[in-house]
């Protein structure tokens, strides 16, 4: 165990730090919320982190931190009824209890549950148990289990609202989104059709239903593929010059990292019935570029490149 005070220098939140063969991980039990997430190279050195932190992070109990993987739920986005109410529910801002911690060397498997209270009653009216169970190896690996023990039919929404590092926003991207419907959330929620890349010069806010399993986030330092189970919502966010007036943001912050979250949204969200469960799972797995003689790249893959040519090729260190 540790906290904010001895790894940020902000007294306010405890934490766990994960120190296995494969990778170093903080999460804080304040809304079970990895913030940081680190591969080891086979000497042991640290990689290229796997998310993005705010430098400008505020750690305070009942606010949410700016970075990492916060989890969304039961609602994404405004609450329906509530005004005032925690943007994107509750669970980010509770502190969830550690139920189970199993290591085996090279990966480190945890699980935390939140339950349903007289306090979250008040804003949402069903009895739940949610577990968010993290392995922590080779890859980065979240599965939800969201169980109605009341006795009536729950909705859900969620997300698990992914902070990613890039070093230039204007050349990522995820392919996979081009030519899909998404509602742009950022011009009265209005159905538009992704006509060609991500365009990241300005405030983005575009939430795709239905999007594949699998998509990948295209970076000039490695891309990472975001793999789901019953996750089918797509969001893609990024605040462009919002960010100067977020005081866990700041100038300039919003050309280093861009949020690809996956989850359950609007036309998506779940509907448990009383007495049920449902589950859904997202792994997180980084593809550095290395330059090989003779290839080609597209997307993860080596193909053959023209006589004579050496272009970057995405090596797969993950896995999968």
């Amino acid at each position: 165990m540790s906290d904010t005070g001895t790894m940020y220098n902000q007294q306010g939140l405890p934490l766990i730090v994960v120190d296995n063969a494969q990778c170093q991980a903080v999460i804080a039990l304040q809304g079970a919320h990895i913030l940081e997430f680190k591969r080891k190279s086979v000497d042991g050195t640290i990689a290229t982190p796997l998310l993005w932190l705010s430098p400008n992070a505020i750690f305070a109990p009942g606010k949410a931190v700016r970075g990492g993987v916060p989890l969304c739920f039961p609602w994404f986005g405004p609450h329906a009824l509530v005004a005032n109410a925690p943007q994107h529910g509750f669970a980010r801002i509770r502190t969830w209890r550690l139920v189970r911690a199993v290591g085996t060397g090279d990966t480190t498997e945890l699980v935390f549950s939140l339950t349903s209270s007289s306090e979250t009653l008040e804003l949402y009216p069903h009895e739940f148990t949610a577990e968010l169970l993290f392995s922590l190896g080779e890859s980065l690996s979240f599965e939800l289990t969201v169980s109605n023990t009341g006795t009536s039919t729950m909705p859900v929404g969620w997300a698990l609202h992914s902070y990613f590092p890039v070093s230039d926003t204007a050349t990522a991207t995820v392919p996979e989104l081009v030519g899909s419907e998404y509602l742009d959330q950022t011009d009265n929620a209005r159905i538009k059709r992704l006509a060609r890349n991500l365009d990241f010069s300005r405030h983005t806010d575009a939430v795709f239903t239905q999007s594949p399993d699998a998509i990948t986030l295209v970076r000039p330092e490695g891309n990472i593929e975001i793999s789901t189970e019953n996750a089918p919502t797509t969001v893609v966010w990024n605040p462009c010059n919002l960010a100067n007036t977020m005081a866990d943001l700041g100038p300039g912050t919003q050309q280093q990292f861009v949020c690809v979250e996956r989850g359950v949204a609007f036309g998506d969200c779940w509907q448990v019935a009383a007495g049920d469960s449902t589950r859904a799972a997202m792994r997180l797995c980084m593809v550095p570029v290395q330059v090989l003689p003779d290839t080609d790249v597209r997307y993860g893959t080596c193909n053959p490149a023209q006589p004579g040519g050496t272009t970057d090729c995405h090596v797969r260190e993950c896995g999968l």
